[in-house]
């Protein structure tokens, strides 16, 4: 290959890693405000996803409320951080999600309130009350939860009901989180 045929290639990855890493300092603490939207899956029977309250809460415990719209959409454009944790809630009903990194370039920034992501912040939510200083929201998109506990999450959203606050859930949580963690006893 010649030299004229690697110029072209060599300036298009410079601006392409220039264009990644967008000015960043090394060592410097990012904050971000972005553009933050989601949807809400709440079923139908159960009064729908319709105008929803949205709780979003940054990693430094601030906190934003907003209602989803009539699609049970929301958007969230002054948020201020790099990892939210999201909880909708219409009529007893809620579901929960979380996301990290965000980031006010990315399209990346849309997340699905559904049964898999409320079991990844029950897993967190009682992980977060055995072991405060080692469980980050920055952490729960990372969780794996099992099928096991996204069916009784599933189950527990198909009856109309909080998964958040059911005792099997939170039972199956615990024994996830002992499972990774070792026993907390």
């Amino acid at each position: 290959m010649s030299r004229l045929h690697i110029l072209p290639v060599l300036i298009a990855g410079i601006l392409f890693v220039g264009g990644c890493l967008g000015g960043a300092v090394v060592g410097e603490p990012r904050v971000n405000s972005c553009l933050l939207c989601g949807r809400i899956d709440l079923p139908a029977e159960c009064g729908g996803s319709a105008f929803a309250k949205v709780h979003i809460e940054n990693e430094y415990g601030q906190v934003y409320l907003l209602e989803a719209n009539s699609r049970g959409e929301f958007q969230l454009e002054d948020f201020s951080g790099e990892a939210a944790l999201i909880y909708a809630e219409k009529g007893g009903m809620a579901l929960a999600a979380s996301l990290y990194p965000l980031s006010s370039e990315a399209v990346q920034n849309f997340v699905e309130l559904n049964a898999y992501t409320t079991a990844q912040v029950a897993v967190y939510e009682v992980a977060k009350e055995l072991y405060p200083q080692a469980v980050f929201i920055r952490d729960i998109p990372n969780f794996l939860v099992p099928e096991s506990l996204v069916s009784l999450v599933a189950e527990e959203i198909a009856h109309c009901a909080n998964p958040l606050h059911s005792a099997r859930v939170r039972e199956k949580a615990l024994e996830i989180i002992d499972v990774w963690f070792g026993s907390a006893q």
